[in-house]
């Protein structure tokens, strides 16, 4: 993104200004707004189990890596999404049946 909008190396651009010029959401934000989106959808499909996303399995391991954190599961990572628009697990399940009351949560992450 840099190289398109004419940013090169002696230049200095914050990655916020870089965003705003480019008038682009960071990808991580992105990211995080389709997840719950998705996890809208399974939720309110009863014929779809959770119970993939949410097995307690389903957690990271502190088996021998090669170095660095460890590894964030989907789990993990949803439950930093919810963090950030303040719900939890049970609040998510509870809102997220109401599919307008969830869109505008989801909106809400950009």
């Amino acid at each position: 993104m840099r190289y398109c909008l004419g940013v090169h190396f002696p230049d200095r651009l914050s990655n916020d200004n870089l965003y705003a010029r480019a008038k682009v959401a960071p990808a991580t934000l992105t990211l995080a707004c389709n997840r719950l989106r998705i996890v809208g959808h399974a939720i309110r499909r009863p014929e779809l189990p959770l119970s993939i996303i949410l097995h307690p399995n389903n957690q990271a391991t502190e088996a021998y890596r090669r170095g660095g954190a460890l590894r964030r599961t989907y789990l993990a990572q949803l439950i930093g999404d919810l963090n950030a628009i303040n719900l939890t697990i049970k609040d998510a399940f509870r809102v997220a049946q109401n599919r307008t009351e969830w869109q505008r949560l989801v909106g809400s992450v950009k």
